[in-house]
């Protein structure tokens, strides 16, 4: 152990230097390069900080916007989903208008009072009942149509018509001939009925359904229905 120097030299010399080091100190700190220094290195902490939340923000809002695309996607998957399923019901549970009674006859032949009258079978064979059915007939005897089937519009027979429930077949009478019908009545000449039906099911939505029925007796022994016909429902007019 060596005890400190009681000279007063040597006090006065270390005293000194610790003035020398105290004063260099605070040069230091009062250095404008180092105040510079400090802000500067404030700054870029401030600046990367900002960077650091600006990318989380960023990416907040992209996590957002995939979340939100998501939710948008799966939603129009869903209604599309429902909707289908709505069509789907509604159509296992619609009326369905066909011609032709349950034994499969499409027609049958009457005579009254020296006319003769082609007897149209109607049969609803859906699961719901049919509203404001209505049927037009267009028949022409031969070959030669010269009738024209105006234009079908759902509206001018929405308010007439009858309610059909389901399986029950409703007959729609049409004259075919005014002063002679016993070659058509008897099967001697050729004869064609067009027909077009219109109905709405219980859902309110409207629906046509377009029947040629044609009688050839030379191979036809009974009527049936045509091979080849127009789309009355088309809402254009025929001639």
């Amino acid at each position: 152990m060596s005890p400190e120097s009681n000279d007063p030299a040597q006090k006065n010399e270390r005293a000194n230097n610790a003035d020398d080091t105290s004063d260099k100190r605070g040069h230091d700190s009062d250095d404008p390069l180092v105040k510079v220094d400090f802000v500067n290195r404030v700054i870029a902490e401030y600046e990367t900080q900002q960077k650091k939340s600006a990318r989380r923000e960023t990416q907040k809002i992209w996590l957002e916007s995939l979340t939100l695309g998501a939710v948008l996607v799966y939603a129009v998957i869903t209604f599309f989903m429902w909707r289908n399923q709505v069509e789907s019901f509604k159509a296992a549970r619609r009326a369905s208008i066909g011609l032709g009674n349950p034994e499969g006859k499409l027609l049958t032949f009457a005579e009254v009072e020296g006319r003769g009258y082609a007897i149209l079978h109607y049969r609803n064979s859906g699961q719901g009942r049919a509203d404001h059915l209505f049927a037009q007939n267009w028949p022409f005897v031969g070959d030669t149509f010269n009738s024209e089937i105006p234009a079908f519009n759902s509206d001018y027979v929405k308010g007439i018509g009858i309610r059909l429930q389901p399986g029950v077949t409703f007959d729609s009478t049409v004259m075919l001939a005014a002063s002679n019908p016993d070659p058509v009545m008897y099967g001697h000449e050729a004869f064609s009925i067009l027909s077009r039906v219109s109905y709405w099911d219980e859902f309110g939505d409207a629906h046509c359904e377009s029947f040629c029925v044609e009688f050839r007796p030379e191979f036809m022994p009974y009527a049936q229905m045509c091979t080849v016909h127009q789309d009355y429902c088309d809402g254009k007019p025929h001639k």
